[in-house]
């Protein structure tokens, strides 16, 4: 019995494979380097301008500032036969695609009323202006006319509603869309008529006015560009 038992032992042992390890199959995958980044948004408004020598000042804005162009400043003021523009151009400089959406307003303002103006106007007590009746006006954006037409300019009112109505989808970093104003202020001032279009046949006809009914009257156009995440 003793014999039996050696050798019962010693095969036990050569199973556990004695001097070696034991082999199993094995597979490892990763998953490392998971990372959450927020894109940008960010809308940039630059502004130019054109106009009378030595009549207009341009505040060319950028990204937080605010740009403009003033017509007519302390020194020297707009007349009859003169012209100019504004351009804004406006993109995304983000990652992010928004919309764009634009809120205008304007004031018309009367500054008083000198002898021939009070003479031309014949009312002393209308409160605003009468530049943006007499004064033209087209809008385009991207070269499509918004306001206006290549031969006509429109008006005011006109200017103010097709730019609250605008709605245009901006990819980050695309090509931007470009808003022009053009302005006219004619030698011979009528008003736009129905169709709301200077210089073409209306009925009744356009009315001329006296040059003079626009004295020291001025405008201030009011913008808010808006880009919302779609």
């Amino acid at each position: 019995m003793k014999l039996l038992s050696i050798i019962v032992t010693v095969v036990a042992l050569g199973a556990l494979g004695v001097g070696g390890t034991l082999a199993v199959f094995s597979d490892v995958e990763t998953s490392t380097g998971n990372t959450f980044t927020a894109g940008t948004l960010n809308l940039v408004n630059t502004v130019s301008g054109t106009g009378p020598s030595g009549k207009f000042v341009v505040t060319a804005g950028g990204d937080g500032i605010n740009g403009n162009v003033v017509f007519g400043g302390d020194a020297v003021k707009l007349k009859p036969g003169e012209s100019g523009s504004i351009t804004w151009s406006l993109q995304n400089t983000g990652t992010v695609p928004g919309t764009l959406t634009i809120l205008a307003s304007l004031t018309s303002s009367e500054n008083g009323k000198n002898e021939p103006e009070l003479a031309a106007a014949g009312d002393v007590a209308d409160p605003a202006g009468e530049l943006d009746l007499y004064m033209g006006v087209k809008l385009t954006r991207d070269g499509t006319f918004l306001v206006g037409t290549a031969g006509n300019y429109g008006t005011w009112s006109a200017l103010v509603t097709a730019l609250n109505a605008e709605s245009r989808a901006m990819a980050g970093g695309a090509a931007t869309p470009v808003y022009v104003l053009s302005w006219d202020l004619a030698l011979n001032l009528k008003s736009a008529g129905a169709d709301n279009l200077f210089g073409t046949v209306d009925v009744p006809p356009e009315v001329d006015v006296d040059d003079n009914v626009i004295q020291s009257d001025s405008l201030l156009l009011d913008i808010t560009f808006t880009l919302t995440q779609s």
